[in-house]
């Protein structure tokens, strides 16, 4: 089983202008081709994909025609009965015709190029198949006359992969990619898995995220607690503004101190009994607007 589409033939077409070197040694002068005569020029594409072989040749159709031929008398003499079955394979395939007249025409150039394409393809397509092994007399001449002759080709094994590659898909794709990624890093382009974020950068994102604590406008900054629990001195629970990431640590800093000092609290915050700004019971309170830890009782001065 072979793939029919790693073999790839194309053929482009051009004019050009016969010289006296190249005109053949016979009547045409007397049949009116003199000097300048022009003629179409076909130049060959022949790619395997899968093997990277390629080569490049530049024929006529009289070539092409002369090919056919020559591989038509290679198996038609009778050697044996694999020979008889090449020389119909070769003959039935669609050739197209001779054209005495006319034959400088875009659409019969169209038409020689598809077609003529498609018979190299044949070929060499029996050839990768091994089709023409059963006689090797007959496989090492059609070969011959195929990929030396006519394609010019010093050896077969670039363009037709051999035993051993056939083997080694997996080897044959890796080193396919890792040729690209080396055109991609010669290139200065990031492949596509480079653009996602690793672990690593995940990691410290998140733990970035979670330092950045944010406080609401209804929390003291200091102690972190409801302003109607907060026993933080008044000149300090007022000032500050939200804040998020190392401000917090420092605000956080400032409130341990707070506490550790006595001298910077107005009253114990450990006696929920006693007003932390007069430090008297709250029935003694003369502080307006402020409610105790139990929000019982408001202090006035009737009280007293």
């Amino acid at each position: 089983m072979i793939d029919e589409d790693s073999m790839s033939v194309v053929i482009t077409a051009c004019k050009e202008v016969e010289s006296d070197s190249t005109l053949e040694r016979d009547d045409r002068d007397a049949k009116g081709h003199g000097k300048g005569h022009t003629y179409t020029m076909y130049t060959v594409f022949v790619r395997n994909v899968t093997t990277g072989g390629k080569c490049v040749v530049r024929r006529r159709y009289s070539d092409f025609y002369k090919l056919r031929k020559e591989l038509t008398e290679l198996v038609s003499w009778g050697h044996c009965s694999a020979c008889d079955h090449y020389q119909q394979q070769i003959a039935a395939y669609p050739f197209p015709r001779r054209r005495l007249l006319r034959s400088s025409r875009a659409a019969v150039v169209k038409e020689r190029m598809d077609s003529l394409g498609l018979f190299l393809r044949h070929l060499l397509l029996c050839i990768m198949a091994r089709s023409f092994e059963s006689c090797s007399q007959a496989s090492e001449n059609i070969e011959r006359c195929i990929l030396t002759s006519f394609l010019q080709m010093d050896s077969s094994e670039s363009l037709f992969a051999t035993t051993a590659s056939k083997q080694r898909p997996i080897e044959m794709l890796q080193a396919m990619e890792e040729k690209r990624q080396q055109q991609i890093k010669a290139a200065g382009l990031r492949t596509k898995t480079l653009a996602y974020p690793t672990p690593s950068d995940r990691t410290e994102r998140s733990t970035l995220a979670r330092n950045q604590h944010q406080v609401g406008t209804d929390t003291c900054h200091l102690c972190l607690q409801k302003w109607t629990h907060c026993y933080c001195n008044s000149d300090q629970d007022s000032v500050y503004a939200v804040q998020s990431g190392p401000a917090v640590h420092d605000a956080e800093g400032i409130a341990e101190s707070a506490l550790d000092d006595p001298s910077a609290s107005a009253g114990d915050s450990d006696d929920a009994s006693r007003c932390s700004r007069c430090e008297n019971d709250w029935n003694h309170c003369f502080c307006s607007q402020q409610l105790s830890p139990t929000a019982s009782s408001v202090c006035t001065d009737t009280e007293l």
